[in-house]
């Protein structure tokens, strides 16, 4: 069983995922709970063949600082700068002149944070597909899914 089983692993629950990863480092101590992703996609990606060379974030407001987690947490380990520091690009980027990160770009640091959470206890299910989910008791959520390449079938519950 699982504390929370997330549907899906984009931007979203990746940020939720980041969350509770930077509160279990946390001074507080907090234990990781049990958490579980059920993604369709084989591996992680974001916008597949839609990262054509030197386009940039389509959104005007979009900034650099509205990544997965500046907002709720600037010193976390998963934010844009840190990737961009861990890729000794932070220079690079500063000194280009624009602060609106290319999709590419985007989509590495997307990639690179989704190992960064994996690497600190959070699974991800690659290649399935949610078909159900359903309330077992009042207590239990059961989430069914098919493996892709295989066809089997998987109930997972929460409690």
């Amino acid at each position: 069983t699982y504390d929370a089983i997330g549907v899906g692993f984009g931007p979203s629950n990746l940020a939720i995922a980041g969350a509770f990863v930077d509160k279990a480092n946390s001074a507080t101590s907090v234990s990781l709970p049990k958490l579980l992703f059920i993604e369709k996609q084989e591996q992680f990606g974001w916008h597949r063949g839609m990262l054509i060379p030197g386009s940039r974030m389509q959104i005007k407001e979009f900034s650099f600082l509205k990544d997965l987690a500046t907002l709720r947490s600037p010193q976390s380990p998963i934010t844009f700068l840190s990737y961009l520091h861990s890729q000794n690009r932070l220079l690079d980027f500063i000194n280009r002149g624009s602060t609106f990160p290319t999709r590419k770009e985007y989509a590495d640091y997307l990639s690179w944070a989704a190992r960064f959470v994996q690497d600190k206890g959070i699974m991800v299910a690659y290649g399935e597909n949610v078909i159900g989910i359903g309330e077992k008791d009042e207590k239990t959520i059961e989430v069914h899914s098919v493996v892709l390449t295989s066809g089997e079938h998987i109930t997972r519950l929460t409690t």
